[in-house]
């Protein structure tokens, strides 16, 4: 059955095209994931399906009832629950109490309650998983299955691997289609990848043959055109001499003609490639010690409300440490007593904190994006260069001002700053908050390759999984090391 038909719909903000979609359908038992850099357009496709935004061109068509769950909302709870959002709220383990204490993922929580109690043919998500702990998203993917058609718009590579059968990529105002779930999608594109640099590759090897082969009937037009050496010769050979001459031009007109055929290949670009790096840890002066950190019996506490209480933990020396934990349990709380030195937290005295907060306090919002990432650099001029290309930074942003940064860009900025600067020790809180899927797999490879030590809090699975080399988990005011997350 068909729910949405897509004709030669276009939409421009201003003179900008955002969505040019010459032909698109939407089926039941379609569960799509749609993907594609900040401003790629996903959640503006969903406001047009929606009717929510008009498009300047193209028709819609649409044979379903929507249940719509927005990125951005207002923060008011509804006044009334019905009977069917009661019942699909027990199965988000939402508690009912006053809701003016209602955390963002209770919120959240609730409103996906909400849209899930709706009976409708086909269900749009944008960003579902904000705010939301590892146990909220493991609902959600749970009530994701039960339904037959969807619309997700998810940075959450893991819900998009297990709850999509289709992705559609946003790049430069078209829609591309892949049959198959997240792992699939990238699969694919890794195919494209390797099928345009082998394109690319013959096509440099046929343009080289070709001039080459230009280059040598040249030399050889111009030696057949050189005229005999001996004079007297010469005259008594007229015929010959036009001999010569012809077979010359010829020759120049062959080369030509291979020319011709070098220039109207058609051009193949070369694929993006992330460009090398090799940072000099040793100007960090790194720790030597085997365990750098070392955190005894800590207790801790707001007034009568305990986080910890006796909790003990070592830093192994270049280890990539996740904090896990449901919100609220003290994972931030943890960062900063590490990075301030709680009494009951131990470091050796070479260890430099490197610290990624959910804020922007160490940017300089009216420098420069390369001022900004030097102003600290213990690395020159072209390894930073490089670190912001691996992070996404073409050299025609360099100069950009940080303050017309989007809040994505600001935390890669922030990161790069960190990287190349003279900390050894990262300690990063929810580095991935706000960022497309290009930009946190940008970041992985990034981290991957970090030879210092990394503690880190994060609800992106995939992304703890790609980094992790240990996983702990807080739990019930204790924290313990963990294999798996569950």
């Amino acid at each position: 059955m068909n729910l949405i038909s897509i004709t030669n719909l276009k939409l421009y903000f201003g003179e900008r095209l955002i969505l040019d979609i010459p032909d698109f359908k939407i089926y039941k038992g379609d569960k799509i994931g749609i993907v594609g850099a900040n401003g790629a357009g996903k959640s503006t496709l969903l406001n047009v399906l929606n009717g929510d935004l008009n498009s300047n061109t193209g028709t819609i068509k649409v044979n379903a009832s929507i249940s719509y769950y927005k990125q951005f909302h207002d923060d008011g709870i509804p006044d009334s629950i019905s009977s069917n959002c009661m019942k699909e709220a027990k199965r988000f383990k939402v508690n009912f109490y006053d809701s003016n204490l209602y955390s963002g993922g209770e919120k959240n929580r609730l409103r996906l309650a909400k849209v899930f109690s709706d009976d409708s043919d086909l269900y749009f998500f944008d960003e579902p998983t904000s705010n939301l702990d590892y146990q909220g998203i493991l609902l959600l993917k749970h009530e994701l299955s039960r339904i037959n058609s969807f619309l997700l718009v998810s940075h959450d590579r893991l819900l998009l691997n297990e709850c999509c059968n289709k992705i559609i990529e946003i790049f430069d105002s078209k829609l591309s289609i892949y049959e198959g779930n997240y792992d699939a999608y990238m699969l694919q594109r890794d195919m494209e990848y390797k099928r345009a640099l082998s394109e690319y590759e013959k096509y440099e090897k046929e343009k080289k043959r070709l001039l080459s082969v230009y280059q040598d009937k040249l030399i050889k037009a111009q030696k057949i055109a050189k005229k005999p050496k001996d004079r007297g010769q010469r005259i008594g050979k007229e015929c010959g001499t036009k001999s010569f001459s012809s077979k010359a031009k010829n020759m120049q007109k062959s080369a030509l003609a291979v020319r011709k055929k070098a220039d109207m290949l058609e051009v193949k670009s070369k694929p993006k490639e992330l460009p090398r790096l090799k940072i000099d840890f040793r100007l960090t002066n790194p720790p030597r010690n085997k365990y750098i950190i070392e955190i005894n019996d800590l207790s801790f506490g707001y007034d009568s409300h305990i986080i910890f209480e006796n909790i003990n933990m070592r830093v192994k020396n270049g280890e990539k440490i996740a904090i896990l934990g449901d919100n609220g349990v003290g994972k931030t709380t943890l960062l900063n007593l590490i990075v301030e030195d709680y009494s009951a937290i131990r470091r050796v005295p070479a260890v430099k904190y490197g610290y990624f907060s959910q804020g922007f306090e160490q940017l300089d919002f009216s420098k420069t994006v390369l001022e900004n990432a030097m102003r600290d650099s213990v690395q020159n001029i072209c390894i930073v260069r490089t670190m912001l290309a691996r992070l996404l930074f073409p050299e025609s942003s360099l100069a950009k001002c940080v303050r017309l940064l989007s809040g994505g860009e600001c935390i890669r900025l922030a990161l790069a700053k960190l990287i190349v600067s003279d900390a050894n020790v990262l300690i990063l809180d929810e580095p991935t908050n706000y960022l497309d899927l290009t930009s946190r797999e940008a970041i992985e490879k990034v981290l991957q390759e970090y030879i210092g030590t990394i503690i880190f809090a994060s609800h992106d699975i995939t992304f703890v999984d790609a980094i992790a080399t240990q996983k702990f988990l807080i739990k019930d005011k204790s924290i313990a090391e963990i294999e798996e997350i569950v």
